[in-house]
């Protein structure tokens, strides 16, 4: 255990004293019996008892991604597939759970994704994303009425290769499918994409887009309809032996890029460096009316959730009776890893 001086436990004792004022009468009794033991072991029974009292975790709630959509498809990648003002057409899906399915490869399609697939239009798949949202198992539709559009293609619908949406812990999978235009039912997409490996959110990430057949209609020319498929056939990846004329290489890529600033764990004064000036600058904040912080999410030491107590508890703890340092991102610059309502607004000490 490292050495405690005298003021460090006093503004200990502080803390103590503001914390029974609000405190169970079993709570009292366990401050006042591991106050009046000795100085070292006292400090390490109420930095332990007082980390069992910590509040509850807060639900979490939302994070922001970026989607960038590039778009490669030239008649360098596919010489002599590459009509005029080809594009990826609007580009539709949701954030949803496991308990749905919007489409998948070797199923058949839903009108929704059948009108998608055809058309480029979305509006049958966003009602049946809104139902997915009723049903609980959706949390919104993602819909973007734009053309995504690749260098060699200028044309008035074309729009914005970059969006934004959230996503939140209880819809962490993403679905988005968009129609190669022109074509008659082929388009690129991701079906059931997780952001949240279980641990957390995931930073980066970047999907090839490999064209896929509708299995709705029967022509092979870069133009919209033709004959229909009876019945249909399930949706399908598009290989060199499926023979469509689009061929079967990659069109480009979605690029998932979680937004935030990033910040140490701990460093709650953003000086570059964990230790007992942190925790002071945390009670400061709760208790003696130093304003606001500029970065809560590096006071949440125990990544609950929220900013109270608990944390400059954490601190001492983690500083002087050798309990675990702060969780990821410590001790270098990174994201939080799990959603929560805190918010970073700067952090001086990273890039």
């Amino acid at each position: 255990m490292a050495f405690v001086d005298g003021s460090t436990f006093s503004l200990i004792g502080i803390l103590m004293d503001r914390i029974v004022r609000d405190a169970t009468p079993y709570r009292r009794r366990v401050w006042r019996a591991c106050a009046s033991a000795p100085r070292a072991t006292g400090l390490a029974l109420c930095l332990t008892a007082l980390a069992l009292f910590a509040a509850p975790r807060v639900c979490a709630e939302t994070v922001t991604y970026r989607l960038t959509v590039d778009n490669t498809w030239s008649e360098l990648t596919h010489p002599g597939a590459f009509p005029p003002d080809a594009h990826f057409s609007w580009l539709g899906g949701a954030t949803h759970s496991s308990a749905v399915s919007i489409w998948n490869d070797g199923e058949l399609a839903s009108p929704g994704v059948v009108q998608m697939a055809e058309t480029g239009a979305t509006t049958i798949l966003m009602g049946e994303v809104s139902s997915a949202v009723t049903a609980g198992a959706a949390g919104g539709a993602l819909n973007w009425m734009h053309w995504f559009c690749p260098s060699g293609t200028t044309h008035s619908s074309c729009g914005s290769l970059v969006v934004e949406f959230e996503v939140d812990d209880a819809f962490p999978l993403v679905t988005l499918v968009s129609m190669l235009g022109p074509s008659p039912d082929w388009f690129v997409g991701v079906s059931g994409l997780p952001l949240h490996d279980g641990t957390g959110w995931l930073n980066t990430v970047v999907v090839d887009l490999f064209p896929y057949d509708g299995g709705t209609r029967e022509q092979n020319l870069f133009s919209l309809f033709g004959p229909l498929t009876s019945p249909p056939d399930p949706v399908s990846l598009i290989t060199t032996m499926s023979g469509q004329l689009v061929g079967p290489g990659t069109l480009g890529t979605f690029t998932f890029e979680r937004l935030g600033i990033e910040f140490v764990r701990g460093d709650v004064n953003a000086d570059g460096s964990f230790n007992i000036a942190d925790a002071v600058a945390s009670l400061a904040a709760l208790f003696s009316g130093a304003g606001p912080l500029t970065c809560d999410d590096a006071a949440d030491l125990n990544d609950d959730g929220a900013v109270d107590v608990a944390d400059p508890v954490s601190a001492l703890a983690s500083l002087f009776s050798a309990a675990p340092s702060p969780v990821t991102p410590f001790p270098d610059c990174g994201l939080d890893a799990t959603a929560d309502p805190l918010s970073c607004d700067s952090f001086s000490s990273c890039p």
